[in-house]
């Protein structure tokens, strides 16, 4: 699916939990379009290329990484579409 650039009011909440360095909740649609709930710290939010091309992802502590479009909410907040 090609990538979709997210709402800007969104994408300050994922940069102020950033640069917080704080523990969030995120649910994300993983590669099998399933949700999945996460809690884990953002360490890194940049541009990247993926199979689709290139994106913005939002990368986790424990390594994983996500493009923006595939969140579906942080701390409760719900990504506009």
């Amino acid at each position: 699916m090609p990538y979709t650039p997210i709402d800007c009011d969104f994408h300050d909440e994922l940069e102020s939990a950033s640069t917080l360095g704080k523990m969030v909740t995120v649910v994300v649609v993983n590669e099998k379009g399933q949700q999945q709930t996460i809690s884990d710290i953002i360490i890194d939010l940049g541009h990247g290329i993926d199979s689709e091309g290139r994106a913005e992802f939002m990368t986790l502590k424990s390594g994983q990484r996500f493009r923006f479009d595939r969140i579906v909410s942080i701390d409760g907040k719900i990504r506009p579409t």
